[in-house]
């Protein structure tokens, strides 16, 4: 039998609870026990004490203890000096009328007087017998011993004792009918605390990301809701997001496939011959189809889990210098005014192949969304513990709504800055994933040149270089 949850818990609970509830028992009743036998022995001691002495003052008027023979009403008096701990008188008017007779004739004392020789006096005395005695003095002289056997004084103390034990016994099994209850309890509001939980992660594992549970208190069982539905929350991000990437990355495709494809059946239908100029026209779709897929590679080993980092002592105010170089050309011709204004001796830890790889993401974008006259700024400084890289350009900008996802993977703005000549909407996201990997942080902002400012800060050294 598979034990659920809710079982384990409850029997967990009621063992836990019963093994508490009788440990405490079998201590209170030892104690008790022992208190309570030690208790009476001592009441029991000073009643023989204090009938002792009634006894002796009883000898002295009658001089002799012949008496409690004479006058069995008064000896039953006596004797009850041991069990309710009054004077005789107080007793003997307790006494019923119809009682006094039968005393009169049927009176079995239970005590027994012996003579300092231990010669019986009175009472039915057994020298073999175990007996408590207590001496009976007069005017610090001896006059004997009174006596009781121990069963006579252990019959009431076990009968106490047992009759506290039931109760006992009676207040443990509602203990732990009561416990049991309460672990029921408490095992069934557990099982409908997660129930919800477990309900949830099945339909998660299903594809059902808009799964969400109600977070219905301030516990840990709470929180674990609260991680839950922020856990649902991520995945259906992550569902739309990639379901976005497919879809991207399918019309991405079939943009230059029906381009192609165009092209092909205009010769075939004897539209358009098959001249270089056409050929030209293939050439160019086949290379947006080639660029695409090379930035989509790129993109791949830029994530996280792929890349990996070849870090060495770089200098990276030479590293820049020699980026800008190579688009010198390319800037002058669209009539970019370059402005570089770098800190020398810059040196950090870093992979140079990936920052380059940064740099040359970074110009490009200037390069392929800036009107022409415009302005391209570049600044280095340090920024103790850091290093700071500033990239700046001319207009067109972008919108505030754009900057927060110009990082995201193939997002293209669709105004100004997005052109037929645009690229794909993956080089960004790819500088993000290099910067991240060097602990980096790589953040968009509008440029008082009036385009985009790209700001890149990056650690003096790596902490955890891979």
């Amino acid at each position: 039998m598979q034990l659920t949850l809710r079982l384990k818990l409850f029997l967990i609970l009621v063992t836990t609870s019963v093994a508490l509830i009788l440990s405490m028992l079998f201590f209170t009743l030892s104690s008790f026990e022992v208190g309570v036998s030690d208790y009476l022995s001592e009441v029991n001691a000073q009643r023989m004490e204090k009938l002792s002495q009634r006894l002796a003052q009883l000898h002295q008027r009658h001089g002799s203890f012949e008496f409690l023979e004479q006058d069995p009403i008064l000896a039953a008096a006596l004797e009850g000096l041991l069990w309710e701990g009054e004077s005789e008188a107080e007793l003997l008017d307790e006494i019923p009328e119809e009682e006094l007779a039968e005393l009169e004739y049927g009176f079995v004392p239970l005590i027994f007087i012996i003579d300092p020789d231990r010669h019986p006096l009175y009472g039915d005395y057994d020298p073999h017998a175990p007996a408590r005695l207590q001496p009976i003095e007069q005017d610090g002289q001896p006059l004997g011993w009174l006596g009781i056997r121990e069963d006579e004084f252990g019959d009431g103390t076990i009968t106490f004792i047992e009759a506290q034990t039931r109760e006992f016994w009676i207040i443990a099994v509602i203990m732990v009918l009561v416990s049991m209850l309460a672990a029921l309890i408490s095992a069934q509001h557990f099982q409908r605390a997660i129930r919800p939980l477990i309900q949830g992660t099945r339909a998660l594992t299903q594809g059902q990301y808009r799964t969400r549970i109600a977070v219905t208190s301030k516990d840990e069982l709470g929180d674990l809701s609260r991680d839950f539905n922020q856990l649902a929350t991520t995945l259906e991000q992550n569902e739309q997001a990639r379901r976005k990437w497919v879809e991207d990355i399918s019309h991405e495709l079939k943009t230059p496939l029906t381009l192609m494809r165009g092209e092909i059946e205009a010769v075939q239908d004897g539209l358009r011959e098959m001249t270089p100029a056409t050929l030209e026209l293939l050439s160019q779709d086949i290379d947006r189809l080639n660029h695409l897929v090379d930035d989509l590679k790129a993109l791949w080993q830029s994530e996280p889990d792929a890349l990996q980092l070849e870090t060495a002592p770089c200098r990276i105010d030479q590293l820049l210098r020699q980026c800008v170089g190579k688009f010198e050309t390319q800037l002058s011709a669209q009539q970019l005014k370059l402005s570089c204004e770098l800190e020398s001796d810059i040196e950090i830890i870093a992979d140079q192949k990936r920052l380059t790889q940064v740099i040359d993401n970074l110009l490009t974008n200037s390069l392929r969304y800036t009107d022409q006259p415009g302005e391209l700024s570049i600044r280095l400084q340090r920024a103790d513990p850091a290093i700071q890289l500033l990239v700046e350009d001319s207009g067109p900008g972008v919108g505030d709504g754009d900057l927060p996802h110009l990082f995201d993977r193939l997002y293209r703005v669709e105004r100004s800055r997005n052109r037929s000549l645009g690229g794909f909407g993956i080089g960004l996201a790819i500088c993000r994933n290099i910067i991240q990997a060097h602990q980096g942080r790589i953040e968009a902002h509008h440029s008082e040149l009036g385009g985009l400012r790209i700001e890149i800060e990056l650690p003096g050294e790596l902490t955890d270089a891979r």
